[in-house]
């Protein structure tokens, strides 16, 4: 099995409580009164994958610019011919050549995204062998990266309890991010893939209700 996600990380520069001074007498000055408000509020989008003994390097998602809409509808986020070309082909098919035996050994584990399989991922994952574990829908989500998803969190909460350790802004956010996804031990990763077969008897015997692992 290969699993595989998208993760967002935010990070809230703002902090509550935090005063300004104004001078006696300025308080109804224009610049006083006019909205000054900015969260410090940003965030990165990111990709990974891991099988047992192995993982991706952590991808960082291109954030589409308003030029590059291509409807109305268009909110700018992941759409399927990004993702072909920007991960599927330069990172997703290497990673999966990289594994130990044949590329049609795997099963690949994703979510029922539209973009996943839309435009020209249904060329690429059979042209080079990928074998996608179709999942019904409203099914139980036990994909094991979104653990991983709150190891990486956790990680970056604690380096950001150092001042000196926090982003100003996105780039410095991804730099972080990236290391702290190569700190994460491999034996977590394992772990994750050993829990598998658990995590599917526990929803059997829950008759496909809801579990906490």
């Amino acid at each position: 099995m290969v699993w595989l996600d998208e993760c967002k990380v935010v990070f809230e520069g703002y902090r509550r409580g935090r005063k300004v001074r104004i001078k006696p007498g300025a308080e109804l000055l224009d610049q006083n009164l006019t909205p000054s408000f900015r969260s410090g509020r940003f965030g990165v989008g990111c990709w990974g994958a891991f099988a047992y003994g192995s993982r991706s390097p952590l991808i960082r998602l291109r954030q589409h610019q308003p030029t590059e809409r291509t409807s109305v509808r268009d909110h700018l986020g992941v759409n399927g011919e990004q993702y072909a070309t920007e991960v599927n082909e330069p990172y997703l098919i290497p990673y999966l050549l990289s594994l130990p035996g044949n590329i049609e050994d795997y099963l690949i584990l994703q979510d029922n995204v539209g973009y996943h399989i839309s435009g020209k991922n249904r060329r690429i994952y059979p042209a080079y062998g990928v074998q996608i574990l179709g999942l019904p829908a409203s099914s139980p989500d036990l994909n094991p990266i979104e653990n991983i998803w709150e190891v990486l969190k956790a990680r970056l909460r604690h380096r950001f309890t150092i001042p000196e350790n926090r982003p100003n802004n996105e780039d410095e956010l991804w730099t972080a991010m990236a290391i702290e996804w190569e700190n994460i031990d491999q034996h977590t990763f394992n772990s994750l893939a050993n829990s598998m077969p658990n995590r599917v008897q526990s929803v059997i015997s829950n008759n496909g209700g809801h579990i906490k692992w």
